[in-house]
């Protein structure tokens, strides 16, 4: 038996508005990583400072693009289109949500010392993951979306080689951050 909808509610949920706070919580999430990255980023900095060491000075980086990517998804969720179709049910939305932000539970775990070469390699890496992810975010721009939605086709620039861009980047940033902190 299918529910009709009151036409009322069909429009808000077509609104941006309804978008938006929909986003809400993924917003919130991204701003709870700026709040607590940024005084990190800044006490690192400030350490640097007074005692300069290389080790430091290359984790400052990845985290100063980490904090990058985390406005620039709330940029996106801000002015994206509207959905033009979503998938339907519960799992589709928690597969997508937990892949695209559990990475953010690194910057709850303690650092580790690595060795030099260790952390340039993990720098490296980070990096090429963190900006690619970037990039291939900027490019689907009012088009980005986390869960499972159609908002526009983009077959142009890094999606005109790769179907999933902004996953590979993540992954590669993800598995290399995996370097930098102890795991459980």
């Amino acid at each position: 038996m299918t529910v009709a909808r009151a036409p009322l509610m069909t429009g808000f949920q077509r609104s941006k508005l309804y978008d938006v706070a929909a986003a809400s919580p993924l917003i919130l999430w991204c701003g709870l990583g700026i709040w607590r990255l940024a005084p990190k980023i800044a006490h690192e900095c400030a350490a640097l400072g007074a005692r300069f060491s290389a080790a430091p000075a290359l984790g400052i980086l990845p985290q100063v693009a980490t904090l990058a990517f985390l406005g620039l998804q709330i940029a996106l969720f801000l002015i994206r289109h509207l959905p033009e179709a979503k998938a339907d049910g519960f799992r589709p939305r928690l597969a997508a949500l937990i892949g695209s932000n559990l990475q953010i539970v690194f910057l709850a775990l303690p650092r580790v010392s690595a060795s030099l070469p260790v952390t340039v390699i993990s720098f490296a890496l980070v990096i090429v993951g963190t900006s690619g992810a970037i990039y291939a975010a900027a490019w689907l721009g009012r088009s980005f979306s986390i869960f499972p939605q159609a908002r526009r086709l983009v077959l142009s620039g890094p999606y005109r080689y790769l179907r999933h861009p902004l996953y590979l980047a993540e992954m590669t940033a993800t598995a290399d951050a995996m370097l930098q902190f102890a795991m459980p």
